[in-house]
């Protein structure tokens, strides 16, 4: 076992990249992303400037760009339910 690790265990420390731009291609996710990310939800959130926040939201569902701002928005979404609602 320490064998096979050993290669990876001498390595610094490497990111990786979330595959949001595939998930953006699956209907489910989406429906998931314009039901989470409504123009009144952002208002209401106050954070982010509301339409051009859904602008972009949209933009991203329509092209697949923008999807790590995007995902930065899901991420502060859930957290203002888990921690503010």
């Amino acid at each position: 076992l320490r064998r096979r690790h050993a290669p990876v265990a001498g390595r610094a420390q490497q990111g990786f990249v979330l595959p949001v731009a595939g998930w953006i291609k699956q209907e489910s996710f989406r429906e998931w992303v314009s039901g989470l990310l409504t123009r009144e939800t952002l208002a209401r959130r106050g954070a982010v400037e509301a339409g051009a926040a859904r602008a972009m939201v949209e933009e991203c569902l329509a092209t697949g760009r923008q999807t790590s701002r995007v995902w930065r928005l899901l991420c502060l979404e859930i957290w203002f339910r888990q921690f503010m609602d």
